[in-house]
């Protein structure tokens, strides 16, 4: 995937969605992009091996709570500043992007967490395809 890319993948526990990140996040490390991983609630052995693949310093890692916010309703103009503001920073400190993995499963279990996340997922590919940006969206 290059910036600009957005897709979505399922994946089958905690352990699959680092197993799954894993090459996606390499891929960025390998374009200079500033890595964010984004797990429902970080697993130190899984970040571990991720920093071990691409470097501590390349890899922001957060809970979902952290940047979709805790109550799992994502408020779609919130949530384009805060990517926003993530690739701005990561051009300023000489990036040349960010590469976002996310585990989004938990933004999905109701129909109000649905229907915010639709409205957010138009928001984030027209950001994204804008924007030096990639993303992976997990569920």
């Amino acid at each position: 995937m290059r910036p600009h890319d957005h897709m979505g993948w399922v994946f089958n526990g905690p352990s699959e969605f680092a197993a799954l990140a894993e090459p996606f996040l390499a891929e960025g490390a390998a374009l200079g992009e500033r890595l964010m991983y984004v797990p429902a609630d970080p697993d130190p052995a899984d970040v571990a091996r991720l920093m071990s693949v691409v470097g501590p310093d390349a890899i922001e890692v957060s809970g979902v709570a952290e940047v979709y916010g805790p109550d799992g309703i994502v408020d779609p103009l919130g949530q384009r500043a805060t990517f926003e503001a993530a690739v701005t920073s990561a051009l300023a400190a000489g990036y040349s992007g960010i590469r976002v993995a996310a585990d989004n499963t938990s933004l999905v279990t109701d129909e109000e967490r649905l229907a915010a996340w639709i409205k957010w997922e138009v928001v984030a590919d027209r950001f994204i395809a804008g924007s030096q940006m990639t993303g992976l969206c997990a569920f």
